[in-house]
């Protein structure tokens, strides 16, 4: 919650990912959730929990080499489609894959065929929750024709517990 005001005040966006930037580069392929979107106008705050951030933080994470970002997570419609819209657009014109729940993706790495699923679980409830998983297995069947290799980004479980649920 305190994360982008911090950011905002230094005016380096950058400098979240300052000491472990050399390490993500130099991956192969850098994977990370963006817990909220990326929208103009975001407002600076230390507490709620209507999450966004700054479009300047895109920055960072093409700065820190990041090659693909799972929005597929319990804060990403935090400001509506045009939010999400926003935040694709600008890790889009980064550079950087966006992943969208249940939207399957395929990249290339090295020369190597990756296929990307990304699921938000945390809201669902448990019929839902049985579709999406049901659709989500199809999907990575149908990928595995096309993708070298199968990566599956997992957003679920319950806020400030430490163990999984009985269903997970």
């Amino acid at each position: 919650r305190r994360f982008h005001s911090q950011l905002r005040r230094r005016q380096d966006f950058t400098a979240a990912f300052t000491d472990v930037a050399p390490y993500l580069r130099a991956a192969d392929v850098t994977v990370a959730n963006l817990e909220g979107p990326l929208v103009t106008g975001c407002p600076t705050t230390d507490s709620g929990t209507k999450f966004c951030g700054d479009p300047k933080f895109v920055e960072g994470l093409a700065s820190a080499g990041i090659d693909v970002v799972s929005v597929a997570n319990n804060h990403a419609g935090d400001y509506g489609g045009p939010g999400l819209q926003e935040t694709r657009s600008l890790l889009t014109a980064a550079g950087i894959q966006p992943l969208w729940e249940t939207t399957p993706v395929v990249t290339e790495v090295k020369g190597y065929r990756i296929g990307w699923l990304a699921l938000d679980l945390t809201s669902a409830g448990e019929t839902e929750r049985e579709e999406l998983l049901t659709e989500t297995v199809a999907q990575i069947h149908a990928l595995t024709a096309t993708a070298d290799a199968v990566i599956v980004s997992l957003h679920w479980g319950v806020e400030y517990q430490s163990l999984p649920s009985q269903w997970q």
